[in-house]
């Protein structure tokens, strides 16, 4: 742990114990503020091999082949460019769409939350019509599976190390800055209340049909960021069939491993 992020634990420690509807909003504005990061040469590159698309005033997207579109939504602190690395596996049959959720990229916005993404998602369906797939990493794939169930007209889906239960990487948060146990309950109902929906309705793996045929969920056994017991709980559910495991890639290079990238590719196909 770094000499600053132990200070800043240990003033929402102290923040807890004085001031915790204070410490309640701090959590609230760090947890719903993301932050940007410049792309790498590699996702500029990409970029420039597509076509960058305003949906509205401030909804972006790229846009990358021909045929029935595939929608792509990075995760948290994510960013369109970042999904490029479907490109050589997809884009010779489908048309893909990388968006930039709100607040990301270049979207507008300051803040940001998991209803936030899943409302691109929708909008990227008025503009774009039917998906073949959709396919999401981390939030974005929590939010892919939580808008199939909600009525996107959409083939297949695939969560790349997302979650199962909001609740759970919420709550993770939560103790990783530090908050108190009464606090911490304060915030996880603030949560809630910003975001506009509860986290039983994003109990994601719940909700699931067991005969769902249509998904597949892909997870590391070594995830830090979203903890691999998230994808046990969907193949409780769903069964092994369903949930492919790795092991040794964490969170983010997942993302660009080439069997997992050639299974998504395959199983949109099949």
């Amino acid at each position: 742990m770094n000499v600053g992020f132990f200070l800043f634990r240990t003033y929402m420690r102290i923040l807890n114990t004085i001031l915790p509807s204070r410490a309640v909003n701090k959590a609230i504005n760090i947890f719903f503020s993301p932050k940007k990061h410049t792309p790498k040469a590699w996702e500029v590159e990409a970029e420039q091999k597509g076509e960058r698309i305003w949906i509205d005033e401030e909804l972006s997207c790229i846009v990358w082949g021909e045929g029935k579109p595939v929608l792509l939504m990075h995760g948290w602190e994510g960013r369109a460019t970042q999904m490029s690395v479907f490109i050589p596996y997809l884009s010779d049959k489908y048309k893909l769409i990388a968006l930039d959720a709100p607040a990301h990229g270049v979207s507008k916005g300051n803040t940001s939350n998991p209803h936030e993404f899943i409302k691109a998602i929708f909008k990227a369906q008025e503009k774009f019509g039917e998906f073949s797939a959709i396919v999401g990493h981390s939030m974005g794939g929590g939010c892919s599976v939580y808008s199939a169930l909600e009525g996107l007209k959409v083939d297949k889906v695939v969560s790349i190390a997302g979650p199962a239960y909001f609740r759970d990487v919420v709550s993770l948060f939560g103790q990783f800055i530090g908050l108190s146990r009464g606090t911490h309950q304060k915030f996880l109902n603030s949560v809630e209340h910003h975001v506009e929906l509860s986290f039983e309705q994003l109990d994601l793996a719940k909700r699931i049909s067991p005969t769902k045929e249509s998904i597949m969920i892909i997870h590391d056994v070594d995830d830090k960021e979203v903890p691999y017991n998230q994808a046990l709980k969907y193949e409780k559910i769903l069964g092994k069939d369903n949930v492919m495991t790795t092991t040794g890639l964490g969170h983010r290079q997942i993302m660009r491993d080439k069997k997992v990238l050639q299974t998504i590719a395959d199983f949109i196909d099949s």
